[in-house]
């Protein structure tokens, strides 16, 4: 059975938390990146932007990262501890517990993924994890409702956070420590439950297992009850097999303008003459194997997705008018229905792998709060 445990982490001091951590790397324009190197020097972007070749690039992220653990800005635990994280963001609160998940235990099926990866990110972050030797941002796992383990989190979050913060976005994190004994308990129940299931960070455990530096991930694991989930919006540049055009080869109906809302049956397009609706009955989740087998293969010439350069995607969380304007002139989008999470779980338990980007699920982690780190 799966085990969730206990490590010394590596974190910013109380007073500094707020000013370390950051959003993931590629969520940053040019100009706000800019903004934050300029205006914080506590930022952990000073870890991770640098501007020499890859394998130089990758040698001096672990310097920089060592060079915060001299200045204090990073400070390892002395002690081996379980860590509860709650995020807040108005009316939504997701909590749940950090620690180290045994590579061995998805070896075995006891970590369970839902979806392929792309290839080409898969074999950049395995070369980073190689040099660089530590994990900044935990993956999320998804779990059944146990009683011990929650009375233990609501116990411990009565009491004053070992850190907390707001950030820029109205969002606010607080940070507990476990005690050992609590810590323990918490490993044990683990044990006791039959399977964790990735609910995201399938690229980071992909890249974990291939770059065999080291035997451990760090996780977040949550109830599955607080997962908010939503599809990825998928954009094809391109011209299609012998210049067809490709609404002649599916059944569709021209809606004109941005629908209001994800569809509830079948299949939204947007090419540079509007939206259109694929509204054909044998659309089932998962939509977007749907989309590779019947559009994306036939009409595009697409036979891997992990490899193709043509595809790229967007969180399903924005307005679809607003998406419009991300929208390249020679591209046709993609827009799927909101997945459950007993479709996503029920996928897993039969072996379904899921196309790259099929799921977007929230909670999102922010880098550099909690690092995992190995000599």
């Amino acid at each position: 059975m799966p085990r969730l445990i206990p490590f010394a982490a590596i974190r910013a001091p109380r007073s500094l938390a707020g000013l370390v951590s950051t959003r993931t790397y590629k969520s940053y324009s040019k100009t706000e990146l800019k903004q934050k190197l300029n205006t914080n020097r506590f930022s952990f972007l000073h870890v991770i932007k640098v501007k020499n070749e890859e394998k130089q690039k990758l040698k001096k992220i672990k310097d920089n990262f060592h060079e915060f653990l001299q200045r204090k800005i990073f400070i390892k635990d002395e002690i081996q501890s379980l860590y509860i994280y709650q995020q807040e963001n108005g009316d939504e609160k997701f909590f749940g517990v950090i620690g180290l998940i045994s590579l061995e235990d998805y070896e075995k099926s006891r970590i369970i993924k839902h979806e392929n990866t792309l290839e080409k990110r898969e074999t950049l972050f395995s070369k980073y994890l190689d040099t660089v030797h530590f994990q900044a941002e935990p993956i999320l796992l998804a779990r059944n409702q146990n009683t011990i383990w929650d009375e233990i989190m609501t116990k411990t979050m009565e009491q004053r956070p070992e850190s907390e913060f707001a950030t820029s976005d109205g969002v606010f994190h607080k940070i507990w420590v476990l005690s050992k004994s609590d810590s323990e308990t918490i490993r044990i129940e683990s044990e006791s439950m039959k399977k964790f299931y990735v609910a995201d960070g399938h690229h980071r455990l992909s890249s974990s297992v291939k770059s065999k530096s080291c035997n451990h991930i760090l996780s977040l694991v949550i109830d599955s009850k607080q997962l908010n989930i939503s599809p990825f919006y998928r954009f094809i540049k391109g011209k299609t097999l012998n210049n067809k055009d490709w609404t002649s080869m599916v059944e569709v109906k021209f809606l004109g303008q941005a629908p209001k809302e994800l569809p509830k049956i079948g299949i939204y397009a947007l090419d540079k003459r509007g939206w259109w609706h694929i509204n054909n009955e044998k659309i089932r989740f998962p939509e977007s194997k749907w989309i590779n087998e019947n559009l994306f293969s036939p009409i595009w010439g697409i036979k891997n997705e992990r490899n193709e350069e043509r595809i790229r995607y967007l969180e399903g969380t924005q307005n679809m008018k607003k998406i419009e304007s991300l929208r390249n002139n020679d591209e046709v989008m993609f827009v799927s229905s909101r997945p459950s999470w007993e479709e996503v779980k029920d996928a897993s338990d039969k072996g379904v792998m899921l196309p790259p980007k099929s799921t977007y699920i929230e909670p999102k982690l922010r880098s550099g709060m909690i690092i995992f780190s190995w000599s």
